[in-house]
């Protein structure tokens, strides 16, 4: 009879799995499907077709399909290959909660299924608590590990979505910290949309997560993406509380605030009842030429040239830079040289320049993947999960930038490097 067997059984959502099915007769075709529901239970599915060995089994890690949703050999590509059932829509795998995703593997011979299993991927391990954090107006969730240990605090921040990421607080927590998923807007009583929100709003979350009593108050980190990682950049320059900044996708300046993912004329941060400056946006004949274009023949729309344009006014971006070198601890950034919402590559080589040349006290580090998109990296990407590249809403297509093997790849190393920085600059003290 033929089974799957997967190793291990019980696995983090960053661990690699085994997979072999077992009890088919030699030198037979076989398409082995993966299917899974997100939040929003929008069916993502992959398939390859393999062909059984001498003993009557496949072992994914060593056997490249025949033909499927991905082309080389990869023990795990069933699962970062997945893509949305209509391939009409474009839209991502929708997954903030700390549940664990629930993939469905079964084998097929002449569309007759001969095996199946349920395999789940965690986001927290078993020995994770989970605190509701509500008071002095704050929206999150903290996770860490049980015991009376305590462990470096992190502070993880969404982007221009809004809401929180329980999933990857869930995550860090399980590699042994106190992390501390922040909503800042987009959710229960925070406002609305990105605009104006008060950078003390993030002084009273590090004062909280210090407070905690598994969490050490004298390492605490902090990790954003996108506008997040703009928000990080800034929350490190203005508050030495925070020792270690990671900064996905980052940009060096601030740019406007946003409202239902819109830009407008106004600040997306204030800081002592002031609003911040900030980078106006300012469409020209070019850029909207560009836009209309792909729109008229339904090509995938990029948001980069627009941003690109915006850096040539020198006296606005000096005056919406992020001061990063007031930054007290070590600085990691991470982005995709195919990034195509914004030129991440090339703000995070101007933070660079920056640090450099204002003789940065300490660590500071650029994770550029050149052929990987906006989205590659933690905490919106995850190892050997389906990448997000392209988004449909309405008659409009906008592509973030790089493609399932190059981003999932760049998910994976950098989640590495990204718990090595950690490690290395957050130091436990029990």
């Amino acid at each position: 009879m033929a089974q799957f067997i997967i190793t291990p059984e019980n696995a983090l959502i960053d661990e690699l799995l085994e997979i072999k099915l077992t009890g088919c007769v030699p030198a037979q075709n076989v398409i082995i499907r993966a299917e899974s529901y997100d939040e929003e239970m929008n069916r993502f599915t992959a398939f390859g077709e393999f062909i059984t060995n001498a003993e009557g089994s496949i072992r994914l890690a060593s056997q490249k399909p025949q033909t499927g949703s991905y082309d080389i050999i990869d023990g795990m590509g069933l699962f970062w290959s997945m893509a949305f059932d209509d391939p009409k829509i474009n839209t991502f795998y929708h997954k903030t909660g700390a549940s664990p995703v629930k993939v469905t593997l079964s084998a097929e011979i002449n569309d007759n299924i001969i095996a199946q299993t349920l395999v789940e991927r965690r986001y927290s391990a078993n020995n994770i608590n989970e605190v509701e954090i509500s008071e002095d107006g704050l929206v999150g969730t903290l996770y860490h590990p049980v015991g009376d240990d305590t462990y470096p605090g992190v502070i993880i921040l969404g982007g221009s979505d809004g809401g929180k990421l329980d999933n990857a607080a869930a995550l860090l927590a399980s590699h042994g910290y106190s992390a501390m998923a922040l909503a800042y807007f987009g959710i229960e009583n925070l406002p609305k949309s990105l605009i104006n929100i008060p950078l003390e709003y993030f002084e009273k979350a590090i004062h909280c997560l210090q407070q905690q009593p598994n969490t050490d108050p004298d390492n605490i980190g902090i990790i954003g993406y996108s506008r997040g990682a703009e928000l990080a950049l800034q929350l490190g320059s203005i508050f030495p509380a925070i020792k270690a900044v990671i900064a996905g996708a980052p940009s060096n300046v601030r740019h406007a605030g946003l409202d239902n993912y819109m830009p407008v004329q106004a600040s997306a941060w204030s800081y002592q009842d002031e609003s911040l400056p900030y980078m106006k946006v300012k469409n020209n004949f070019l850029t909207s030429a560009g836009f209309f274009s792909k729109f008229l023949t339904r090509r995938p729309i990029s948001n980069l040239p627009l941003f690109s344009r915006m850096m040539d006014d020198w006296e606005q971006a000096e005056a919406a830079s992020i001061p990063v070198e007031n930054i007290n601890g070590a600085v990691l950034l991470i982005s995709g040289g195919d990034d195509q919402l914004w030129p991440s590559g090339l703000y995070a080589k101007m933070i660079m320049a920056r640090l450099s040349e204002t003789h940065h006290p300490f660590a500071y580090h650029h994770l550029n993947y050149s052929n990987a998109g906006h989205f590659m990296s933690f905490p919106y990407a995850f190892p050997n999960m389906p990448p997000e590249i392209l988004m449909t809403s309405g008659p409009v297509t906008m592509t973030f930038g790089g493609s399932q093997i190059t981003n999932n790849r760049a998910a994976e190393d950098s989640w590495r490097k990204i718990l090595e920085f950690f490690s290395t600059y957050l130091q436990r003290h029990c």
